[in-house]
């Protein structure tokens, strides 16, 4: 499927295209634990800060468990996703050309 979205672009809209867009270059696989993922995350939390952005490169497909770690005391550090991130968005769009 082909996509209007830049990875580096920032989205008013968290849609339903920029979730999919998410999931398909994640493989549909958590970033974190490559078990299925159901979650699309903010790495840098919107509810928190005033920084979090909708950038596909701010966002990264979770498992539930996982998701649930970064929302505790102890998440994983940002820079391990935007690297996991980083890595699929290459791959991806390679995959698209």
């Amino acid at each position: 499927m082909l996509y209007e979205i830049d990875p580096e672009g920032d989205y008013e809209e968290y849609d339903e295209e920029l979730r999919r867009y998410v999931w398909e270059r994640d493989n549909g696989l958590c970033i974190m634990c490559n078990r299925k993922g159901q979650e699309c995350h903010h790495i840098v939390f919107r509810s928190r800060t005033k920084v979090g952005t909708h950038k596909p490169n701010n966002l990264g497909t979770l498992c539930r468990d996982c998701h649930d770690v970064q929302h505790s005391d102890e998440p994983i550090e940002n820079e391990v996703l935007f690297k996991k991130v980083k890595a699929n968005e290459v791959r991806f769009r390679k995959e698209l050309i």
